[in-house]
């Protein structure tokens, strides 16, 4: 028995010893491994074999190498990938091209075993000629809208006789944008390029016009040493040419679908048609009061471009008396929740509306006002957009209030005092003056297809001349075709100078930290213009002076003067 349990806690000991645990206690590993050796050795010419290897300072792990690997310029060839402690072995099964400088980027691919820390800066550079191409170009992928500097975009090189190339065919040349928006592209042999960014979210390495934002450098760039400071701005344009691709009949509503967005639409027909422009780039028509089943019209697209496209078709509805879409709306204001004396109310509709029905009121704290305002509305043409000014004196609202608060005190005196008027006395006091509900009630807004929305409702705020403060100066260095406006650091609030020089003036700016946004104002129409491919026309320059301003309540800032 003693025999017994002796060779069990012999064999219990042999067996933990054979268990292979990782070692602990000690330094944390920070060190990353460094490339010692490799074969060919850096910046080699004339290399003409398929094999690479690689040696490194520590044992490493290269699992994530084969969708790391960044090849320069672009190569339609995986490597068979093999690595064994501190060694690495790439081979590929077809040649490289002649005269060729070939750039080998593992980016973050190889990791030591211990602590996953990746090897930096890790490439090798290698030409199948006699020489290494050293021409370069750098600079920055930015997003001007928002006014950030972009990560991960892909930029890329193409022959100058490549028109549209980013949609169809693989780079020659590409980098991709760093945490701070640069990037750099090296050992480009020299010539003449053209030069694209887009967001590669496939990884395609192909444009993909539809979803992916995408920039470009109007001008060849004409590379014999290098190129640096380039800006590419990204935005999202769809450069399809514009077309209609689709029709359907939908009940009462009959579609068109087109190949971008829309800016504006005219509709030509034999008899009134209700119609709409939805979702960029939808157009609807809608029977409504319409006797016949079908009618000929043309349609005259437009995008934002201007390009144009017409089309004659019949329209036709079937006997559904339902409509298979449902109403909804959109609320913009001039104002976020403050108001002033002038409040501008941009109302968006998915139907037609009967202006006729729309209507409005407002209540100061839980007080209707009946009081005096201005109000002045304006509806587009298919009655799918509202615009309405209001004009609205805080003073005119307090007198309002006063006097039903003393209409309750002179009944009190005329008749007995008793709890009731003394409660509507206290209760006016305590009325809170400083804000307005906005409310448009529910079976107010009523379609052509009779369908209705709930009650809209948006309170606003009555802030004191002393809560805002004012920005003043000038723009040096741009000539005085731009556009100048000031914009809130958060992005959210914009306050424009609608004048096309260099001066600025914005009054009543709520208080906070903005940048100053200036817009090249190119063909001097008063808003900013993005470009095109088809038009070979780059985006009209949006440039965000660097330091910020802060504005502060009842407080003003002149002669502010930029020099850029």
């Amino acid at each position: 028995m003693l025999k017994l349990i002796f060779s069990f806690c012999f064999a219990l000991i042999i067996s933990s010893c054979a268990k292979i645990s990782p070692l602990v206690g000690g330094d944390k590993d920070t060190l990353s491994p460094v490339l010692i050796y490799s074969d060919p050795k850096n910046h080699s010419i004339n290399f003409k074999e398929k094999v690479f290897s690689f040696e490194f300072d520590e044992i490493i792990d290269a699992s994530e190498l084969s969708q790391k690997l960044i090849i320069s310029p672009y190569l339609n060839n995986t490597p068979e990938l093999k690595f064994k402690k501190n060694n690495l072995l790439l081979t590929f099964d077809s040649s490289f091209k002649e005269n060729t400088t070939y750039i080998l980027n593992f980016a973050d691919g190889v990791k030591d075993i211990t602590e996953g820390n990746p090897a930096k800066n890790t490439k090798l550079v290698f030409s199948t000629g006699d020489k290494i191409d050293s021409s370069f170009v750098s600079g920055f992928v930015l997003d001007p809208l928002k006014n950030e500097f972009v990560e991960g975009a892909l930029v890329a090189l193409y022959n100058k006789k490549d028109s549209f190339g980013l949609f169809n065919k693989k780079p020659l040349y590409f980098s991709f944008s760093n945490k701070d928006g640069s990037f750099l592209i090296e050992n480009i042999k020299s010539g003449e390029y053209k030069m694209y960014s887009f967001i590669d979210e496939n990884q395609s390495f192909i444009a993909e016009a539809k979803n992916e934002a995408f920039g470009y450098v109007p001008n060849i760039l004409k590379l014999d040493s290098f190129i640096s400071n380039i800006n590419v701005s990204l935005f999202k344009e769809n450069p399809q040419k514009l077309k209609l691709i689709r029709k359907r009949e939908r009940g009462l509503v009959y579609e068109l679908t087109y190949s971008k967005y829309i800016k504006k639409v005219n509709v030509y027909t034999e008899s009134f048609i209700n119609y709409s422009l939805n979702d960029n780039n939808l157009v609807r028509f809608y029977k409504g009061n319409l006797k016949k089943d079908s009618i000929y019209v043309v349609v005259e697209a437009f995008d934002s471009l201007q390009e144009k496209t017409i089309d004659s078709l019949f329209v036709f509805f079937s006997k559904k008396s339902k409509s298979v879409l449902k109403l909804s709306h959109k609320l913009n204001t001039n104002h976020r929740n403050d108001l002033d004396d002038t409040l501008l109310l941009n109302f968006s509709f998915s139907k037609p509306i009967n202006k006729k029905l729309f209507s409005f009121s407002f209540y100061i704290d839980t007080v209707f006002y009946n009081g005096p305002y201005y109000s002045n509305s304006v509806w587009n043409k298919n009655k799918t957009k509202n615009k309405t000014k209001l004009y609205l004196n805080q003073n005119s609202i307090n007198l309002f209030l006063d006097s039903l608060r003393n209409k309750a005190v002179a009944d009190s005196l005329t008749y007995k005092k008793d709890s009731i008027y003394t409660f509507f006395i206290n209760y006016y006091k305590r009325l809170k003056k400083d804000r307005v509900f906005f409310v448009v009630p529910k079976g107010n807004v009523i379609s052509i297809e009779k369908d209705t929305l709930s009650k809209i409702e948006k309170v606003f705020l009555f802030r004191g001349k002393d809560f805002y403060g004012s920005v003043s100066g000038s723009i040096n260095g741009l000539g005085n075709k731009v556009l100048i406006q000031l914009v809130s650091e958060d992005l959210s609030k914009t306050y424009k100078n609608n004048k096309l020089n260099n001066l600025f003036y914005f009054s009543k700016v709520e208080p906070g930290k903005y940048y100053i946004k200036i817009i090249k104002d190119n063909n001097e129409n008063n808003k900013w213009d993005y470009g095109s491919i088809l038009k070979g026309i780059g985006s009209e320059e949006i440039i965000y002076y660097k330091n910020k301003i802060e504005v502060r309540s009842n407080w003003t800032i002149e002669d502010l003067i930029i020099n850029l």
